[in-house]
C-alpha cells in the first residue's frame, strides 16, 4: 500500500488461509502503488475456507396447562361463587384463552374470545363460547423462510464473503374461547361457571443463516500502476457456502379449563373452554454463497500485461437452503461462487 518504485523478479509465491471459517486466500494485493513490476513469477492462491452451515430452530414453547384457576366455579361454593375460569395474562410470546363468564341466576353470558386474532388461520375469529363450550383456537401463521442471499463481494477492506439470509420464526396459536355462563335454571341445581380457553402453542423458532465461502484470489491491482511480464496466475477455488438452519415446529396448544352447565333441567352440556391452537412453524433460512474463484482483480488503471497466464480454479459450491419442520418446503440455495480469470470493479 502506497509504494512506489518496486520490481519483483523470479518469485514463487503461495498463499493459504488462516483456517477459520469463511476466511479467503490472497495471493498478492497491490493497492495505491506506482511503477510496481512483476517478472517470471508465480502466484498461487490456496483455497478459500467454507462458511458455517446455520443452526436449526428450537420447537416453540407447548401451551400451558390448565389448573383450578381455569376451571369454572359452582355457583353455591363458599369461595368465588359461580367464577368463571381465567388466566392471570398472556404467555410469553402472546397468546392468552378468552376467560369463562361467570354462573348467575338471570340468563346467559358467553365467554370472551382467546387471543391473538390476526397471523393465525383463520383469523379474526370470535371463538368464544355463546351458550356452551369455547371454541377452539386458530393454528399460527408459519414465519417466512430467508430469501437467497448474495454473492460475495470484492471491496477495499477485502473480500466479503455473501451470507445467507435468516428465516423469521413461527407465530403464536390463538388462545381457546372460554365457556359460557348459564343461569341457576330451578333452586338447589348446580351450575359452574365457564371454563378458560386453553393458551395457545408458541410459533416454532427460526433457522439461522448459512455463511458464504471464502474467496481464493490470486492478484489485485487496486488504484494503482502495475506491470505483468511473463506471470503465471493461479487459483485453488472458492469455499463452499454454509447450509441455512431448518426452522423449528411450533408448540402444541393447550386444552382449556372444566365446567358443567346445566342447560335446560336435567339435561347438561359442557361449557368448558376451547383449546388453544397450535403454534406456527418457524421459517428457515437460506444458505450461504460459494466464494469466488479469480485470478486477477482489477481496480482503477488496468495492469500492463505481457504473457500473462491464469488459470483460476471452480467458484465455491451454493450452500443449499434449510427446510420447513415437516420437509414440505425449503429455502433458497445460495449463489454458487465464480470462477473467473479477470474481474474489473468499477
Amino acid at each position: 500500500d502506497g509504494a512506489k518504485g518496486i520490481s519483483f523478479d523470479h518469485l514463487d509465491l503461495r498463499a493459504t488461509t488462516i483456517p477459520a471459517a469463511g476466511n479467503s486466500a490472497m495471493g498478492v494485493w497491490v493497492q495505491a502503488s506506482q511503477d510496481i513490476a512483476f517478472t517470471d513469477t508465480q502466484v498461487h492462491a490456496g483455497k478459500g475456507e467454507d462458511g458455517t452451515a446455520g443452526t436449526d430452530g428450537g420447537q416453540g414453547d407447548d401451551g400451558a396447562a390448565a389448573g383450578p384457576a381455569q376451571d369454572g366455579v359452582a355457583l353455591g361454593a363458599s369461595t368465588d361463587p359461580g367464577r368463571g375460569g381465567s388466566w392471570p395474562g398472556p404467555s410469553a410470546c402472546g397468546s392468552r384463552g378468552g376467560d369463562g363468564a361467570a354462573a348467575n341466576t338471570t340468563g346467559t353470558v358467553p365467554g370472551e374470545p382467546g387471543v391473538p386474532n390476526t397471523n393465525v388461520t383463520p383469523a379474526m375469529v370470535d371463538n368464544a363460547g355463546a351458550t356452551g363450550a369455547g371454541g377452539d383456537g386458530s393454528p399460527g401463521d408459519s414465519g417466512q423462510h430467508g430469501s437467497a442471499g448474495n454473492y460475495g463481494a470484492l471491496t477495499e477492506a477485502g473480500y466479503v464473503a455473501g451470507d445467507g439470509q435468516n428465516g423469521t420464526a413461527g407465530n403464536p396459536g390463538q388462545g381457546g374461547g372460554g365457556g359460557a355462563g348459564r343461569r341457576r335454571p330451578v333452586p338447589g341445581v348446580e351450575v359452574k361457571g365457564g371454563g378458560a380457553g386453553g393458551m395457545g402453542g408458541c410459533g416454532g423458532e427460526a433457522g439461522t443463516a448459512g455463511k458464504g465461502g471464502g474467496a481464493s484470489i490470486a492478484f489485485v491491482s487496486w488504484d494503482s500502476e502495475v506491470s505483468l511480464t511473463r506471470v503465471e496466475l493461479q487459483t485453488t477455488g472458492g469455499g463452499a457456502g454454509g447450509r441455512g438452519g431448518n426452522g423449528g415446529a411450533g408448540g402444541n396448544g393447550a386444552d382449556g379449563g372444566k365446567s358443567n352447565v346445566l342447560i335446560e333441567f336435567p339435561t347438561t352440556t359442557d361449557a368448558h373452554g376451547g383449546k388453544g391452537g397450535d403454534g406456527g412453524k418457524g421459517g428457515a433460512a437460506s444458505g450461504g454463497s460459494g466464494g469466488l474463484s479469480l485470478g486477477l482483480a482489477i481496480h482503477g488503471n488496468a495492469p500492463t500485461q505481457t504473457d500473462v497466464v491464469i488459470t483460476p480454479g471452480p467458484g465455491g459450491a451454493a450452500g443449499s437452503g434449510g427446510y420447513s419442520v415437516d420437509v414440505t418446503d425449503s429455502a433458497a440455495d445460495g449463489a454458487a461462487g465464480e470462477s473467473l480469470e479477470r474481474l474489473v470493479i468499477h
